[in-house]
């Protein structure tokens, strides 16, 4: 495949997926920082995946792969990091302005989905993603039956630690 090519097709898919490639970065992500690192070796690992994309699954399917992948190939490399972050978000103060309140809840939903294994982790960012069981299905490689019965007890992990965030 040619350069021109291979960056029209990035162009593309980046237009198109961008949104759940931030999603995905962000959940795997404990800091701003880190959001941008791993947010660009997503990026990096999808132009590079572009020459291997066969058609063989979807476009979305694809790319969403080589974003999770990405996701965990780093996430594995980050755990003193996720450590310090932690202790040093713990002393921010935690009464915040108005404006800012909105942000702070999708923070505290992303802090609570990266408390989830990889695999419940995965099925909550498709879900929020807008993808049907069967899309899910066919790019978790599981039958849609365990995604329905993986993404309750996911959702209900998820209410427990907020519950558990709260008090």
């Amino acid at each position: 495949m040619d350069k021109a090519k291979q960056e029209e097709k990035f162009q593309d898919w980046l237009e198109k997926y961008k949104g759940m490639l931030v999603k995905i970065a962000r959940s795997f992500s404990n800091a701003s920082e880190d959001f941008d690192d791993l947010f660009q070796e997503i990026l990096l690992q999808l132009w590079r995946s572009i020459p291997s994309f066969n058609g063989r699954s979807s476009s979305s399917t694809w790319v969403y792969r080589v974003g999770l992948n990405r996701a965990l190939v780093w996430k594995r490399g980050e755990t003193k990091r996720e450590n310090l972050i932690h202790i040093l978000t713990q002393e921010t103060p935690l009464a915040e302005a108005a404006s800012q309140a909105n942000e702070k809840r999708t923070e505290c939903l992303y802090a609570a989905i990266r408390k989830l294994n990889q695999a419940d982790r995965a099925l909550v960012l498709l879900a929020l993603e807008g993808l049907s069981y069967r899309e899910i299905s066919s790019i978790m490689e599981i039958t849609e039956t365990n995604v329905g019965v993986r993404l309750n007890r996911a959702k209900t992990k998820l209410s427990r630690i907020a519950k558990e965030e709260t008090l």
